[in-house]
């Protein structure tokens, strides 16, 4: 018999039937047979390749001494906030809490690089809100469904990743 128990999910499989149920609530159950199970598999592996794995492109971790400055702009507000990572689609930044701003999905701004002396101004919107801080989308590094990021932005991201990787490499050798 196989179990596993995922967030509140808890699944039993005894070969024949896989039951999943609530942890702590043995009461509340379902249960699916062979077909059941491959229909339930062909579902959530349509999803993992469209609705849950979305990111085409590298995120890059952010060091404070990785010389990536930015800043957000929104209406006449200009703020200084801290990126965690980057990509060419996106990046995640931590607003300072005294300049704290309750973004919301979708909710747009414009967001500004700053690397090695060259200012880049791109526009943002919001993907992800967590509570450290928010994950924002580059829509320009799309053309339709293919990844076409603008020249500029990929060379500070490539360069970061370089950086990062050169470094990963003299801390694990």
């Amino acid at each position: 018999m196989a179990e596993i128990t995922i967030g509140d999910a808890h699944l039993v499989s005894d070969g024949e039937t896989l039951t999943i149920g609530r942890r702590g609530q043995r009461d509340l159950t379902l249960s699916l047979d062979a077909a059941g199970v491959a229909e339930l598999i062909d579902f959530v592996t349509s999803l993992a390749t469209t609705e849950f794995n979305r990111r085409q492109d590298f995120r890059v971790p952010i060091h404070h001494s990785s010389g990536l400055s930015v800043q957000i702009r929104k209406g006449d507000r200009l703020i200084s906030v801290t990126p965690t990572n980057i990509s060419v689609t996106g990046i995640f930044i931590e607003l300072p809490r005294d300049d704290w701003i309750d973004f919301e999905q979708d909710d747009q701004m414009s967001v500004i690089l700053e690397f090695e002396g060259e200012k880049q101004d791109h526009r943002g919107v919001v993907r992800r809100c967590a509570d450290n801080g928010y994950g924002l989308f580059f829509p320009k590094s799309m053309k339709g469904n293919e990844l076409d990021p603008p020249a500029e932005l990929s060379r500070v991201v490539m360069e970061l990743q370089r950086r990062w990787m050169t470094r990963r490499a003299k801390t694990a050798g």
